[in-house]
């Protein structure tokens, strides 16, 4: 049994043909390979596509199964894709760039912690109550 050729393989979304999602992790991808391979196995199955799906189910597998071929397929999904739009995708900005110029950030910079600050006035307070009990200590001695 031979898998599709690479054209085929990246045409369809391999995590919905083994229906995972996107985050799953290894164990997970190969346990949905064996029950689907089970279901939908030609020698087991009766369904006229069996094959053709038994094809598919190997060429995801094949893909999803090697760390870095699915970094490189996950990176290929991401990538906008220019020929199949017809348009040029747009450009991510940054909140403090204006022109769209420069590096790109995908994470928002206002989310810091709401602790942080406090813990900041507990250590600067823990600090001066320090400072002023040594003055105290001092001065009470002479």
């Amino acid at each position: 049994m031979r898998s599709s050729p690479p054209e085929t393989r990246m045409e369809l979304n391999l995590y919905e043909c083994l229906q995972v999602s996107p985050r799953a992790e290894p164990d997970v991808i190969q346990a949905a390979y064996r029950a689907l391979a089970r279901a939908h196995h030609p020698d087991l199955s009766a369904g006229v596509d069996a094959q053709q799906r038994m094809c598919k189910l190997n060429a995801a597998y094949e893909v999803l199964s090697n760390p870095r071929r699915r970094a490189q397929y996950d990176a290929s999904r991401a990538r906008p894709v220019r020929a199949q739009t017809g348009k040029r995708a747009g450009r991510l900005r940054s909140p403090g760039n204006k022109l769209g110029r420069g590096p790109v950030s995908l994470v928002e910079h206002d989310t810091a912690s709401p602790i942080a600050p406090i813990m900041l006035v507990l250590v600067i307070t823990g600090l001066l109550t320090g400072v002023m009990l040594a003055f105290w200590f001092i001065f009470d001695s002479l």
